[in-house]
Parts: C-alpha cells; sequence; structure tokens
C-alpha cells in the first residue's frame, strides 16, 4: 500500500475483503456492500464525489468476481440523486479487461 494515499481519494472494500464479511450468502454480501457504500458516500458529501473507478474482478486477493446483482446495484446506487449535478455526465465506459468502469 501507497499509504496515506492520493489527497481527495478515497478508498473503500470491494465486496469480498481479506479480513472481514458483509455476509455469507451473495445476496447478503451485496446488499451489505452497497449499504456500506452508500454511507461512505452520504458521509464524504455527495457533492465532493466527482467519480467512482472500481476493480470489477479484484486481482490483488486473488481472482474475485463480484457477486451476483453487485454491479447492477451499484450503477442503480449511483444513478440514484446522490451525484444530482453530474447525473447528465455519468457513463459507462466499457474495455476488454473489465466489464465496467463507472464515471
Amino acid at each position: 500500500a501507497n499509504e496515506p494515499g492520493t489527497p481527495g481519494v478515497v478508498r473503500v472494500m470491494d465486496p469480498n475483503p481479506y479480513d472481514y464479511s458483509f455476509g455469507t450468502t451473495e445476496e447478503e454480501i451485496t446488499a451489505n456492500n452497497l449499504k456500506y457504500l452508500e454511507e461512505v458516500i452520504m458521509y464524504e458529501g455527495a457533492h465532493t464525489i466527482a467519480a467512482m473507478i472500481i476493480e470489477t474482478v479484484t486481482g490483488t486477493n486473488g481472482i474475485l468476481p463480484p457477486p451476483k446483482g453487485y454491479l447492477e446495484g451499484l450503477r442503480k446506487l449511483l444513478d440514484q440523486d446522490l451525484w444530482p449535478r453530474r447525473s447528465q455526465s455519468r457513463r459507462a465506459v466499457h474495455s476488454d479487461r473489465s466489464e465496467c468502469c463507472l464515471v
């Protein structure tokens, strides 16, 4: 880790962190991680967030694909009125290395 990290960048846990569990089923993991992300967004202030960059298949902890429904739930969370000023400019960027990067 390169701590303390870049100023203004907030790092959050992915759905399958190394030493923590968001639940035992894919549904629990998805729901609990999305609730955690919503709380982080509210704490940081949605107006201060310009983008969310995600690693869709975590490679540093192993090859860990996201749990069922996670990407769709994340998209729904970000499309809510959490970022009202940016709702017109947010888009999904696809590449050959990941399923989706939300900008």
